[in-house]
């Protein structure tokens, strides 16, 4: 009983830490916003040589306000005013 116990509680610690969470998103999550914006790349190039420094503060921020990447998606008016925080910051 008590192997079945520590056995259970080593899944649960387990498969909580696997996900995503607001300010700690799995690598897998990241990944797909890094590539999400780098699909946007092209709407970028008016940055030129800040459009990492955008992609970087963009990450950070959604990453801050959201559980998940899923959850960005879902807010676009949040996720365009995260947008418009970031150029407001590297252009001015």
């Amino acid at each position: 009983m008590k192997k079945l116990i520590v056995s259970y509680s080593f899944l649960f610690l387990l498969f909580s830490c696997s996900g995503s969470k607001r300010g700690a998103w799995s690598e897998q999550d990241k990944t797909k916003a890094k590539n999400h914006i780098q699909e946007s790349g092209v709407a970028l190039e008016f940055l030129g040589p800040n459009k990492q420094q955008f992609m970087d503060c963009y990450l950070d921020k959604i990453e801050k306000k959201y559980d998940n990447f899923n959850e960005s998606l879902s807010d676009t008016k949040g996720s365009d005013e995260i947008a418009a925080s970031c150029l407001e910051e590297i252009i001015f």
